[in-house]
This record gives C-alpha cells, structure tokens and sequence, in this order.
C-alpha cells in the first residue's frame, strides 16, 4: 500500500471502524438477516406462511425506497450525525416493540414499518457518506470494511437468535436485536464526524453534480437499471435462505449453522471488491463480481446439497459487493456534492427491487417455488453485469484516482 494511502488509513481508522460498527447494528443489518431466523417460530405460533412473514422484509425494503433519498437530502444539507444518533436510538426502541407483536400478522407488519422509519438515518446511505469524506485513493476498500459490518451481522445473528429464540423464545429474540441495535450508539456519539464539518445548518460544499444534472446523465439510470435486477436476485434467496436448506432436509440448527456462512462469504466479498475497485477499473470488475452468484444458483437448482456451505458463501459473496459497488460509482461518476440524496436513490431502487422477490414467492404455490424462481435469479445477473459494462471512464474532476485506471 502506498504512503498516501497508508496516510488516509491512519487519519480515518477511527471514523471507518465506527461506521463499520454502526452499520453492522443498523437498519441494513439486524432486521434483515435476523428475520430467516424468526419464520420458523412465528408460524408454529400464528400460523403464518413463511410468504406472508416474508412480506416484513417487502416492507422493510419498500420503506428505505421511500426515505432513503429524503434522508439522503438532510444528510447532504446538515451533515450526518444530527440525524443518525436519534435515529440509532429509536431504531433500537422498534425492534424492542416487536416483542410485543400478537395474533393479528398487521401487528407484525405494523412493527417493521415502525422500525424502518426510525431506523432510516441508520443505512450505508449515511455512513458511506461520512467514510467518502475521510478517503479517496483507497475509497473502494474503505467502503469495502464499512460494509463489511453487514457481513458480520450476517454471520453472528443467525447463530446468535438460533441459541436466544431456542432457549428463550422468539419474542426474547427480539428483545436481543435491540440489545444489538443500540450498543454502538455511544461508539457514535464520540467518533462519528464527516471529514468536513458542517456550519451554519448547512452540508459542506463538496465538487459534484447537482441532483438535477445527475439525473439527466445516461449513467445514472445505468445504475438503477442494473440496480433493479441485481438486487430481487440476491436479497430474495437471502431472506429464504434457511426455508431453501430446510427444505433439502437440513436440520434448523444445521441450516442456521450454514446460513452463518452467508456472513463469511459478505466480508470476503466486500474485501474483494474495495480491494480490486482500487486497483482496475470499477465497471469490470463489477461486471465479473456480479456473475458470482450464478455458480451458487446452479447448486441448489441442481440439489447438490454437499456443496450448501460453497452456495452459501458465493451467495455471501455476492450481497457483500452489491452495495460497495455501487457506493463507489455514484461518488466517481457524480462527485460528493449530492451524494447522499443520488446514492440515496440507487439504494432506494435496490430496496424496492428486493422487495419484488418475496413478493414472487407469495404468490407462487409453495412447493417447488424455489426450483422455479432460481433460474430467473441468474438471468436478472446476466443482465445487470452487461449493464454496468457500458459505464465507461470515471470523470477526471470527481475522481483523483481515474488516472491508475
């Protein structure tokens, strides 16, 4: 590593290891890859069908679209920490409340909604905003160990809520995720601070496109498109990842146990795809990066269930560059002066997209779904490496290393 990017490593350490930590426990996190873990006890205890559980995550997902580019906006306009500290906060409170959840499933659905609005100022909208300002040169592997938080999420809380739900009960689970949700909001309090600080009400006047002329830019709807296809693949075999390996007569402790493997296979991911980001050129590599999952696809379309643990961790793989990847491009390609409000958008199309899978699945009759949908899963990642071939060179003015690649 070179002696500039030693440099920005050593002047940034405590903010990025605080935004790893911070996202880990936030709303991109705990709910999302805790809720696989909740499908089993809450149908023994309503009798809700795993779709109809998996609607949470639908809402979940539909909720970050509708706030994630308004939280973008505040972010932009009066910096992060005035709205991530509450949030942290009040996001920890909903997840508690869903301890409370009764007979009605609304009561469930009410409580995510609950969750996903406080918890808003809590995604890598926000904390990939704040690591942007601290680093350049090694911008892609910064966000690479930002987002790794997720992936350690990933693997704890299956293995985690397994022991707390078997022992104590899905409602004592809850309560666990809560627990989660706040500890690092003190962490927060003291380290987190976007590199160029905030005066007068107003965010720091960065170089960048304005929304309006990002909008109008061929590369930005490049991105949503690849987006929107990218994200049903992924986020839909992630939140149905236990019921697919139950299903192929794993054991739930067994499926837990190789569900945890999805979080190994997400901080690899994210190291890679930071690591290579700065290296070579971005649209390649994530063209590559994006074909991962396809090999995992295959594996259980063809039920080779010895080879689960490999399935699983390419599938990790594969959630773990998603958001990296396209963190990266909307700062290269438009610049910090509205990132969060642009990446706001693309993240809010990556929510609303992964929404769409659980919805398939509920309306699809419940044997052989899986078998079915898988197919579809590789074709959309077919379609979303293409698209993001055709972005082109990084412009000069936003990125002071395009030069190297």
């Amino acid at each position: 590593m070179s002696g500039e990017r030693l440099a920005e490593f050593r002047r940034g350490r405590t903010v990025l290891l605080t935004s790893a930590l911070g996202l880990a426990c936030g709303l991109s996190a705990i709910p999302f890859y805790a809720l696989s873990s909740f499908m089993a006890p809450l149908h023994a205890d309503f009798g809700w069908s795993r779709g109809q559980i998996g609607i949470a995550a639908t809402i979940l997902t539909v909720m970050q679209f509708l706030t994630g580019p308004l939280m973008g906006h505040f972010c932009d306009r009066y910096g992060v920490r005035r709205l991530l500290l509450p949030s942290a906060l009040l996001f920890a409170l909903a997840l508690g409340a869903l301890a409370l959840v009764r007979g009605s499933i609304w009561s469930l659905y009410g409580g995510y909604v609950l969750a996903a609005l406080s918890g808003s100022a809590t995604t890598s909208v926000a904390y990939s905003r704040v690591v942007n300002t601290w680093f350049d040169r090694s911008r892609g592997l910064a966000l690479g160990i930002t987002m790794a938080g997720s992936g350690v999420t990933a693997f704890v809380m299956p293995l985690l809520l397994s022991q707390v739900i078997g022992g104590h009960g899905w409602r004592m689970g809850y309560l666990a995720c809560a627990v989660a949700a706040i500890a690092p909001l003190p962490l927060l309090y003291r380290f987190l601070h976007e590199r160029a600080e905030v005066r007068h009400g107003r965010g720091p006047v960065l170089d960048g496109l304005p929304v309006a002329a990002a909008l109008r830019s061929r590369r930005f709807w490049t991105l949503v498109a690849a987006a929107a296809c990218f994200s049903p693949a992924i986020q839909t075999v992630v939140i149905h990842l236990q019921p697919i390996l139950s299903d192929t007569g794993f054991t739930g402790h067994q499926a837990a146990r190789t569900a945890s493997l999805l979080g190994l296979g997400m901080i690899a991911g994210r190291f890679l795809s930071g690591t290579l980001l700065d290296r070579f050129h971005g649209p390649t590599v994530g063209m590559i990066l994006f074909l991962i999952p396809i090999g995992g696809y295959l594996i259980f379309y063809a039920k080779l269930m010895a080879f689960a643990p490999l399935a699983v961790a390419t599938i990790g793989i594969s959630i773990g560059v998603e958001g990296d990847l396209f963190a990266y491009f909307t700062a290269r390609y438009f610049g910090m002066r509205s990132y969060a409000e642009l990446f706001g958008w693309v993240f809010g199309v990556m929510c609303i997209a992964g929404a769409c899978g659980p919805l398939v699945i509920l309306l699809l009759p419940e044997r052989g779904v899986y078998h079915k949908v898988l197919p579809v899963f590789a074709g959309l990642c077919v379609i979303a490496a293409a698209l993001l071939r055709t972005l082109g060179a990084y412009p000069q003015r936003f990125a002071a290393v395009a030069a190297e690649h």
